[in-house]
């Protein structure tokens, strides 16, 4: 017998062509990273200068009405540079890893990604410079097209400065096909922050997030939608702020001048520090109602009051590792099983789902999923579990609006840092 799942009220009704996205089966399957970006444009030089975009998302072809949205994917990665750089062991290090050393290892580490070497990279994470690389237009286009042909309408991008952004690339995958994509702002994790990270004030921190959010990366004239995925890993307090602390607050400043959301890179792992990097967050002044807490896993997925206790403070829980190659170390089920809990506590409208997808392995191409794996497998299960329509609505189409929306920006004068 199916569980009861409160009744949701019915949105008003979006483009009839979601339904395809929602009701579609298994069977509809078929450069360098650590650099700056080059020729920076300047941040506005007052608050003024920043643009009112409240009641509307800016995607990489421009301001576009809430309404166009559709069915989105809140976290993934189009092009990524997923890896580090040789000569430099203690980037490596920061991840508890070594650079390849053995005539075998540096084999592995060199030799071109296919297909047949899906199953034994997947043990070697990190082992295989090319598995890590996305960074081809036509596959982009043909993995996209994928997702479309289910339904899907919109794509947040949230690779950051260090693993490559390609807002060029990205603009003429979405010539291409017509697929909606927001780009993230701000900075990846520790491991892949710029060398002068820990000289950059806040402030400094601040500027660039508002300058690709208000002017657009580069010359490029192509701007962010999105603050994030900002990491909350390396949450360090003593003897000072690690650099990831003052990126949150950086983040946090940011939107509260844009109007932005920020959406978080959490520790997948160590669920504990969640609170914490939500309170570094609320104490620079983010509006919690703004923030998206990603990489809820099976860590999280398995303490029903964490993530109870999180939701009661406004933000939202956004479970984007869903159909993972890697399903022994994360498992899918979990994840699943604490969404349906979360929509019979009556909290849908806090929900985020999507898939990561940041290697050639998870391509649908190399037999992975690719950006299917949302509306293939798990919108089908949650229906024949008895969750009603509505409430798969808001994971899907209303609460991406409500986050990719922009609000008012806050005038007010921000404390310097």
């Amino acid at each position: 017998m199916s569980p009861r799942f409160p009744r949701v009220p019915e949105a008003p009704p979006l483009r009839p062509s979601r339904r395809a996205f929602l009701e579609c089966g298994a069977a509809a399957l078929g450069a360098t990273v650590l650099t700056r970006r080059a020729a920076a444009a300047p941040v506005p030089a007052t608050l003024q200068a920043i643009p009112d975009q409240s009641g509307r998302v800016m995607t990489v072809r421009g301001l576009i009405d809430p309404s166009e949205l559709g069915p989105t994917l809140m976290h993934e990665h189009l092009f990524i540079r997923f890896t580090l750089p040789t000569d430099q062991p203690e980037r490596w290090a920061r991840l508890g890893l070594r650079v390849p050393e053995t005539p075998e290892e540096l084999a592995l580490w060199n030799q071109p990604f296919t297909v047949r070497d899906r199953l034994k990279l997947m043990g070697a994470f990190y082992r295989n410079q090319d598995a890590y690389n996305l960074d081809d237009v036509a596959t982009a286009v043909a993995e996209v097209q994928a997702y479309q042909a289910l339904g899907g309408r919109t794509i947040v991008d949230v690779t950051t400065t260090g693993i490559g952004p390609h807002p060029e690339k990205i603009r003429e995958v979405v010539e291409r096909t017509g697929i909606n994509v927001v780009m993230g702002t701000g900075f990846y994790r520790y491991a892949w922050h710029p060398s002068d990270m820990a000289r950059r004030s806040i402030d400094d921190l601040t500027a660039h997030m508002v300058r690709e959010l208000t002017t657009g990366f580069g010359n490029t004239g192509i701007r962010a939608g999105i603050i994030g995925e900002i990491p909350a890993e390396t949450i360090e307090f003593s003897p000072k702020e690690s650099d990831e602390v003052r990126v949150l607050r950086a983040a946090a400043r940011a939107s509260r001048l844009t109007g932005a959301a920020i959406t978080v890179h959490s520790d997948l792992r160590r669920v504990h520090r969640l609170h914490t990097a939500v309170d570094v967050l609320e104490d620079a002044g983010a509006d919690l109602s703004r923030v998206v807490l990603g990489h809820m896993t099976h860590e999280a997925a398995g303490q029903p009051d964490l993530l109870e206790s999180l939701v009661a403070r406004g933000v939202y829980v956004q479970f984007d590792i869903l159909g993972n190659p890697l399903d022994v170390e994360i498992p899918t089920r979990p994840m699943v099983d604490a969404i349906e809990r979360l929509i019979m506590r009556g909290h849908s409208e806090r929900i985020l789902v999507s898939q990561d997808v940041c290697t050639k392995m998870q391509l649908l191409q190399n037999g992975g999923y690719g950006f299917t794996f949302v509306a293939s497998i798990l919108v089908p299960w949650l229906r024949r579990q008895g969750v009603p329509s509505p409430a798969i609505d808001n994971l899907l189409i209303h609460n991406p609006r409500r986050v990719l929306t922009f609000v008012a920006p806050d005038r007010a004068p921000q404390r310097p840092g």
